[in-house]
């Protein structure tokens, strides 16, 4: 959100759109990701209503399915309980409608987080809570706990489905109830709840990837091959690797694009809502339409000068290329952190691009082809733009290596020890890492939060340039240091991101890492 807004005008303009009688076919045009970051700032309990049926889906698996890039993820009930509460308020028929559309075992894997369903007919069971279906339904709270709103929250949900919906509600508590018998007598409920969440994960990620989508799981994978491949095996690849291989084959590739509207509204007014989104900060674009070889604000690269001259010969080949950049995009949003957080679209886009072309400048050097015939030679079939991003993305790890290397050296030198000496408070401070393994191990074990502490009691003998760049550079993605690229000594430090792009960005790097001295 753009900083110069104070609180009065983003909830002067969050009024507006919610008020505008075009947000329906708005919310219907937008992608499932621009959704979620509208929720984000209007809240769910002012839009949670709104949210079409067939993206409803979407909206909520980027919603609830938490976890930290590359890991697996796991759905969080508790994210769901706003989204019950409104749809409660708007009544029956549309709370069963929404849960109806979401499914039975998803519903159950939220529910049973908080509920305890036993089925009545059984014998030996008696009444102690509330009976729906033939189903009788108490929370999971202990008795000495209470019971909190979620209960109060699921009871009402409950009651709407058993008013409208009884079949679906059956289906539910069916999957929520769990009764000990001979032959599952050492399955706990936790183990049976367990069961059914695993089985909605394993069915949510055959969707996404029958959908084009990439998992958490694959994205690391292909990652971990990328970084640790010996590069002159990935030059002389001919063929997609076998992960990229199960994502092109045929079938029509979607990533996050938009669906096609199913209000009818003129576009202008659509125009002037995705104006309003911009004001708060929000991109209506779907991740397709980052996409761009001929990017005004940033300088023509050898890929991009590459990629026009591909567009020019063969729109099918630059096509092909343009979905293996959304592919790697999705990989790096699914399988990768940037500075602690998940890669937004935008950022993902240009990661990727200037991965490639770090990578397609490599693939030059190496080949000796020169640069005019480069784009047909390289890119004209597979491994097409994977290859320059694996090249790009192992030397950009290499990075993180070298930073920790570098420190080492500089904790090392006998200079470094000479002028310790002489602060022995500061000395005291940095005695755990003047072994100077500390960060490279820490680097090798992919621990770079835990790298955060030592670079800040650097900042005791390096400037704080060096720490700056230090900080960019140790990180899973590490990122350019504009400040390198700067006079040598600016009024301010530049923290502004900027992604490593050429082999000219990895000298500048290096010059910095070479040239680590005591500044205290």
């Amino acid at each position: 959100m753009p900083q110069e807004l104070d609180k009065r005008n983003v909830a002067s303009i969050i009024d507006e759109l919610l008020d505008s009688p075009q947000l329906p076919a708005l919310l219907d045009e937008l992608p499932a990701q621009t959704i979620a970051h509208l929720l984000a700032v209007t809240g769910i309990e002012s839009l949670a209503t709104n949210i079409p049926v067939h993206k409803l889906e979407a909206v909520l698996d980027i919603q609830l399915w938490q976890a930290s890039p590359g890991e697996q993820q796991a759905l969080d009930p508790e994210q769901f309980l706003p989204w019950l509460e409104s749809w409660n308020e708007a009544g029956s028929e549309f709370v069963a409608s929404r849960l109806e559309a979401l499914g039975s075992e998803f519903v159950a894997v939220c529910f049973a987080r908080y509920l305890s369903a036993t089925d009545t007919s059984l014998v030996g069971i008696s009444q102690s809570g509330h009976e729906f279906g033939g189903y009788d339904v108490v929370p999971k709270q202990a008795a000495d706990e209470g019971v909190d709103e979620a209960w109060f929250i699921l009871l009402e949900t409950l009651q709407h489905l058993h008013a409208v919906a009884p079949d679906f509600l059956t289906q539910v508590l069916n999957r929520c109830s769990f009764v000990r018998s001979i032959l599952r007598e050492d399955v706990s409920e936790h183990d049976m709840y367990g069961h059914i969440h695993q089985h909605l994960e394993e069915d949510r990620e055959l969707k996404a990837e029958q959908a084009g989508f990439v998992t958490p799981t694959d994205a690391f994978a292909f990652l971990t091959i990328s970084r640790d491949s010996d590069p002159d095996e990935v030059l002389e690849s001919v063929a997609y690797d076998e992960l990229s291989r199960r994502y092109f084959r045929p079938r029509a590739l979607r990533i996050d694009a938009a669906d096609t509207p199913l209000v009818m509204t003129s576009q202008a007014d659509l125009s002037a809502l995705k104006q309003t989104l911009g004001e708060l900060g929000i991109s209506g674009v779907p991740i397709a339409g980052l996409l761009s070889h001929d990017r005004s604000e940033a300088p023509k690269t050898l890929l991009d000068t590459a990629m026009t001259a591909l567009a020019e010969e063969s729109g099918d080949l630059f096509q092909r290329r343009k979905d293996e950049t959304l592919y790697l995009a999705n990989v790096l949003i699914a399988g990768v952190g940037l500075r602690g957080t998940a890669f937004s679209e935008a950022n993902a886009v240009k990661a990727v691009q200037a991965t490639c072309n770090l990578g397609f400048e490599y693939l030059i050097r190496e080949t000796g082809l020169a640069r005019e015939e480069a784009h047909f030679e390289l890119l004209s079939a597979e491994p097409g733009l994977i290859r320059p991003f694996q090249l790009g993305f192992s030397l950009l790890n290499r990075i993180p290596v070298a930073a920790a290397s570098a420190i080492a050296d500089f904790l090392r030198d006998s200079r470094t020890h000479s002028r310790l000496k002489r602060v022995p408070w500061i000395a005291s401070q940095l005695d755990h890492l003047l072994p100077g393994h500390t960060f490279l191990k820490k680097v090798e074990e992919r621990r770079f939060e835990d790298l955060k502490p030592d670079i800040q009691l650097l900042a005791l003998v390096l400037d704080n340039v060096t720490i700056l760049c230090l900080e960019l550079l140790l990180d899973p993605f590490p990122v350019f240091p504009r400040i390198l690229s700067m006079e040598p000594t600016p009024m301010r430090l530049d923290r502004s991101l900027r992604f490593v792009r050429d082999l000219e960005d990895l000298a500048r790097i290096e010059l910095c890492l070479s040239t680590l001295t005591v500044d205290m």
